[in-house]
């Protein structure tokens, strides 16, 4: 009897909406005893599996080398950056060793990690309203066809320890935040902790929220009232973010006319 099984691009020349079928076949291999490899392109049929993260490996450069997905070394590298023990447990847990994030990633992030592990370029940002606004940008200013991934890490803290592991497994990461009060934690340890990676990716942040920097009145949680105010305002050029570059450090700020609905008097892009 065969032990491994060796499958290449299964989703091909499969209907999507099939692709559970497939995905049970091979759970059903694994459960038989069988050592199961995979070659895909899919991040959806990836999702369906029933696999550890840690035997994923990722090939996405000239060397076509496999690469495990570094959860040690990305808690390794961040969590002293941190006061852990002084954190929420909702974020402290993400940095308590390789087993920890990798838990949390299966748990919050499935389907959104995995399809992320296919882009060339990563959006890295808080939460949904930052993923609406990237939205938006792109397809404004150019690059939403682009190869590329909005990922929410769900909350500021997250933001260092998700920074590091895209950059180990070689993925260009443009990162969004809320500058708020750096007198006040988190943002006042963890805004360094983001700058620390300045030299490997593109650091965009809005002082003191996006919100509030696009004039948004709205209820924060009210996704179509910020959509609406979205389309309502002409965007500047710094909302550009397609052309941001390894290195950046850009700081938009603007005076707002209060008697425009989302008027832009005056525009800096850097600080």
């Amino acid at each position: 009897t065969k032990t491994h099984v060796f499958l290449d691009e299964p989703e091909k020349y499969s209907h999507p909406s099939l692709l559970n079928g497939t995905a049970k076949a091979i759970n059903e291999l694994v459960d038989s005893g069988k050592n199961v490899y995979i070659a895909t392109h899919s991040p959806k049929l990836i999702s369906m599996l029933e696999l550890d993260f840690g035997d994923i490996r990722v090939i996405n450069d000239e060397s076509h080398s496999p690469k495990p997905i570094p959860f040690d070394d990305a808690v390794s590298e961040t969590k002293g950056l941190l006061n852990i023990g002084s954190l929420p447990r909702k974020f402290a847990r993400y940095y308590e060793d390789g087993n920890s994030l990798k838990n949390c990633i299966v748990r919050r992030h499935n389907r959104s990690f995995i399809e992320a592990l296919f882009a060339k370029r990563i959006y890295l940002c808080e939460g949904a309203n930052d993923e609406l606004f990237v939205n938006e940008a792109l397809q404004r200013f150019g690059g939403y066809y682009d190869d590329y991934c909005i990922f929410k890490t769900w909350g500021k803290t997250n933001l260092p320890v998700f920074i590091k592991l895209f950059l180990l497994l070689g993925v260009e990461v443009v990162v969004l935040q809320d500058k708020d009060n750096e007198e006040k934690e988190p943002h006042k340890t963890v805004n360094p902790a983001i700058k620390n990676f300045i030299s490997d990716c593109a650091l965009i942040t809005f002082n003191p929220n996006l919100e509030k920097w696009l004039s948004y009145t709205g209820e924060k949680g009210d996704a179509l009232g910020f959509l609406d105010h979205l389309e309502e305002i002409e965007l500047p050029d710094c909302c550009n973010i397609a052309e941001a570059k390894i290195g950046d450090d850009i700081q938009p700020r603007r005076q707002f006319d209060g008697g425009i609905p989302g008027g832009f008097v005056e525009q800096h892009c850097f600080s």
